[in-house]
């Protein structure tokens, strides 16, 4: 016999519909576990000196819009929007009185933004909205302070231009609408705006002028093969055009001028022996012309002075893998010269000084480092989450854990750069162990965490050939990897409970020289399963050590070869989860009875490259995976009693490069994600998975346990109440009814008065056993549906076991 008493006070208001079955809704916790800075430099004006302040500001972004400047060799930094996804395409201008203004766009909400400062702070607002709009755009001021900006309008293949009224308003109109304005490059003249851009549909060059009522149009560089790539504008003092390009075929940047109302003058080179890209121009005060450009063939940023009909190049930088990316350039003057790029080497925003023409220095202004190469997700005896990340600066050490409270960095960084593949698990004495390959001494290592540093061992050496590895646990802290070299799938095995123990090694597979992927798992017995494409035949194969220390090896249809995952139950027997984008499905196959089973858990949809299968407490197997969609869906499924149970964790805006999924003992599901998009990983913690268990005062009730229940009537009324009616209860925040499902529901949170408790028992019901599907359900509150229809609320509840 079993006895539990507990008082629920319940301020919640329900009206239930009884209608079809349907599915209660899990939440999920979302965490930013990791991030960084993720931006690039699209327009040439991403950078401006303030006369006023005597500085030289910097806008740029990506995941957020960033603000840098110096003022009094002192460097400052803020963020002026830090919503998700904003900050592409970043220029800026200055108002006469020193105050800021920038357009920059937002990716998630495609729409073109404006920020200012005019008022002390910074506000932002939308000026237009569309799909990729104002990927190319321009920003100037007017001698009166007049914000005016051209932009593209890819969606509608237009290029447009902008000024702020005096009412703070948008006024828009269209310069050419057979054109989306690539490179677009705005410039005023006496307070009258010039626009040029490249003309995709002609391969043409051209500039255009409002004359008081339309935009007439003007062809500077007829024919230009690529033109568009590399253009840069300036507008001199006296209404003088002058132009930069690269031209494709001939492999030269040139450099030309036009005067509104005349012809084109003769082109003159610049360089030569290119390719070359992504210019910007302006001019010195004595009237120099100064050009920022990007040589592709030998990686350098380089600058062109214009002095006495010839041109001086210098060099900013020399990249080692890249070339230098989006110079914007601007002139303090004749003698100080910025230039601002990214170093796509080592993932850092830099800037270029030049003073006096004595040689370049380069100073970083920010770094942006992607944390999406991998990721790797494990749970502590503690039950928390933990993760180790690698950027793309190949930097491993980003081991973040999640306290109650949130991420933190908690440990050092791994030594070497990690340029492979990596896994990521815990020893049964707590302590955390990684394998990986430390590209700079060239070996696979393992590494342990003692509580102060990283302990290395170098397990494989002449490893740099290695591209993915797959760590396994044993229960007695036997150390299981796979690994594929040059041409083998090989098996490193260590017995010994001690991470010091003996390797042994052994080849796998030596057949094949590219791998698509392999997973392994260890069932209870810590043997290791591993599945891999097999060479010849392209089909999924399984390979499993038996207890005699043989190896078991079987083959799967091929179209399981796109991905796939393993694991074991508590029965060990055998799951995986495969997709194939050629059939658009997500299978589940599994060993039942001595014979292998095949379903379909998705039957359509694109998938990401990115899955993983785990098992909870309970035996029930469990997907994580991502649909393809406008707006990424990360999935969360779990097969109970026969059947799937399908939930969406979140949307994300696309990208979804990296997941990982984890049940601590409680049966709480962890997801970890990484997405290029927004260059965070993130992590995901949801309520218990499936439980057929009740809990009620922290005591599990099992089936055939009886129930009274007793109630306290808000509205003074007791109404009859027969045995056919539902039972709604509020657990966790999902809804589940008994004895059977219902959805339309209206729920509505309330403050309810003291009330008559009516003391008289109900209702008695016994639990069911295998009825109903639950999310690990908690009494919180209970609520009766009358015959008669009226809304009764209950605030306090009793709940009694009955022998």
């Amino acid at each position: 016999m079993k006895y539990g008493m507990i008082r629920f006070f319940c301020s919640l208001m329900l009206l239930v519909v009884l209608t079809a079955p349907a599915q209660a809704k899990r939440y999920w916790n979302a965490y930013v576990a990791a991030d960084a800075r993720n931006f690039d430099l699209s327009t040439r004006d991403c950078m401006v000196v303030n006369p006023v302040r005597q500085s030289l500001h910097m806008v740029y972004g990506g995941d957020h819009l960033y603000h840098s400047w110096v003022a009094s060799n002192e460097w400052h930094d803020e963020v002026i929007d830090g919503s998700p996804a904003v900050g592409t395409s970043a220029s800026i201008a200055v108002r006469p009185d020193g105050t800021l203004a920038v357009i920059y766009m937002d990716v998630k909400n495609h729409r073109l933004m404006f920020a200012s400062n005019q008022d002390g702070s910074w506000n932002t607002s939308s000026i237009a909205e569309g799909q990729d709009i104002g990927r190319y755009n321009s920003i100037d001021c007017g001698s009166g302070g007049e914000i005016q900006i051209a932009y593209s309008d890819a969606q509608a293949n237009r290029l447009n231009y902008a000024w702020l009224n005096a009412s703070s308003q948008w006024v828009i109109s269209t310069v050419n609408d057979h054109t989306s304005g690539k490179e677009c490059s705005l410039k005023i003249f006496n307070n009258q705006p010039r626009i040029t851009y490249f003309d995709e549909t002609n391969h043409s060059v051209k500039t255009a002028i409002w004359n008081g009522s339309a935009w007439v149009n003007h062809t500077v560089v007829a024919e230009v093969n690529q033109g568009w790539s590399a253009v840069g504008f300036l507008v001199d003092t006296t209404d003088l055009w002058h132009y930069v390009y690269y031209d494709n075929q001939s492999t030269c940047v040139y450099y030309t001028t036009f005067r509104p109302g005349g012809w084109p003058d003769e082109a003159y080179w610049v360089d030569t022996a290119g390719p070359f890209d992504q210019m910007d121009l302006e001019m010195t005060p004595s009237g120099d012309l100064m050009v920022a450009y990007t040589d592709a063939n030998t990686k350098k940023l380089k600058v062109a002075r214009g002095i006495n009909d010839h041109w001086d190049v210098s060099v900013v930088e020399t990249g080692s893998g890249y070339a230098l990316k989006n110079p914007g350039l601007e002139v303090w003057n004749d003698a100080v010269q910025y230039v601002l790029y990214l170093n796509q080497d080592t993932f850092d925003l830099k800037l270029g000084i030049n003073q006096a023409a004595l040689d370049w220095i380069n100073t970083r202004v920010d770094t942006a480092s992607s944390y999406l190469t991998d990721t790797a997700l494990a749970i502590d005896s503690l039950m928390r989450p933990h993760l180790l990340v690698r950027n793309n600066k190949r930097d491993l050490g980003y081991h973040c854990y999640h306290d109650g409270s949130g991420w933190s960095t908690a440990v050092p960084p791994f030594p070497g750069s990690i340029d492979s593949d990596f896994d990521f698990h815990f020893l049964p004495d707590g302590k955390p162990i990684a394998v990986y390959v430390n590209n700079d001494a060239g070996t696979l290592e393992l590494a342990v965490y003692d509580g102060n540093r990283w302990n290395t061992r170098a397990i494989v050496t002449e490893a740099n050939s290695i591209a993915m590895i797959r760590m396994a646990i044993g229960s007695h802290g036997s150390v299981h990897l796979v690994y594929q070299s040059a041409k083998n799938l090989n098996l490193v095995y260590m017995s010994a409970s001690s991470w010091q123990g003996p390797f042994t090694s052994t080849i796998l597979d030596e057949t094949r020289s590219t791998w698509l992927a392999f997973d392994m798992v260890l069932n209870s017995n810590d043997l290791p399963i591993i599945c891999y494409p097999a060479a010849s035949t392209d089909n999924l194969r399984l390979k499993h050590m038996s207890s005699a220390g043989s190896w078991q090896t079987l083959d799967f249809s091929s179209k399981y070869k796109a991905n796939y995952r393993i694991t074991v139950d508590r029965s060990n027997t055998i799951h995986m989860a495969a997709y194939n984008d050629d059939y658009q499905k997500l299978y589940h196959i599994w060993n039942e009875g001595g014979h292998w089973q095949e379903e379909v858990v998705v039957d359509s949809g694109t998938f990401w490259p990115t899955l993983d299968i785990d098992t909870n407490p309970d035996g029930d197997v469990c997907l994580a995976y991502v649909i393809q969609s406008s707006t990424d869906q990360i999935r969360y499924a779990v097969r109970h009693s026969g059947s799937w149970i399908m939930d969406t964790v979140s949307s994300m805006d696309r990208y979804a490069l990296e997941l990982s999924l984890v049940h601590d003992p409680q049966g709480i599901p962890h997801i970890a994600i990484g997405s290029s998009y927004t260059s965070d990983v993130l992590a995901y913690e949801g309520f218990p998975a499936v439980s057929m268990n009740l809990w009620m005062n922290d005591v599990v009730l099992q089936p055939g346990d009886r129930f009274l229940l007793k109630h306290n009537c808000a509205n003074h009324s007791a109404h009859p109440v027969t045995a056919n009616e539902y039972i709604v209860l509020e657990i966790d925040g999902a809804m589940w009814f008994w004895p059977g499902w219902s959805s339309a529901l209206d729920c509505e949170t309330v403050t309810l008065p003291a009330a008559h408790i009516i003391s008289e028992p109900i209702m008695d019901f016994t639990w069911p056993a295998g009825v109903g599907t639950l999310f690990g359900l908690r009494f919180w509150g209970a609520l009766l549906y009358s015959p008669s229809q009226a809304l009764i609320m209950y605030d306090v509840i009793e709940w009694q076991t009955m022998p």
